[in-house]
């Protein structure tokens, strides 16, 4: 299976964002109804990964992967830091991660960058320092 270049915007028009099937009904479910009514309503940004077709480039790309990218705000509460920060709530210039299922959780506590957002073990939280240095 030959995969575009990189991650590109959503767009019916292009993508096949019905048929992707990923394992988990809650994510296909989300890409399918939710994502680009999403977009349009300026919550957040889903970007997909497409596979080629070379037999029918006119047809709509089969997506291999998304993700969906979201602004939030935090309070110093909130940030797993010892640094002096502002007391009011911020922009998250970081990276916090919604874990879907427990199979998800199991995959990112792999990686050292993670730690836990608040007190929700579903939510993790990436420093944008780290973030940079990938």
């Amino acid at each position: 299976m030959a995969l575009s270049q990189g991650f590109v915007l959503a767009d019916k028009t292009k993508h096949n964002l019905k048929s992707f099937d990923c394992g988990k009904p809650d994510m296909n479910q989300y890409l399918a109804r939710f994502a680009l009514r999403n977009m349009r309503l300026g919550l957040n940004n889903t970007w997909v990964l497409s596979v080629l077709n070379d037999e029918k480039p006119d047809d709509k790309a089969e997506i291999a992967a998304y993700f969906t990218l979201a602004t939030s705000t935090v309070t110093r509460e909130e940030i797993p830091t010892d640094k002096k920060l502002p007391g009011y709530s911020v922009p998250a210039h970081c990276l916090i991660l919604d874990v879907l299922d427990e199979d998800a959780l199991t995959y990112y506590q792999r990686f050292e960058m993670f730690t836990s957002f608040t007190d929700d073990p579903m939510r993790l939280f990436v420093p944008i320092h780290v973030v940079k240095k990938i």
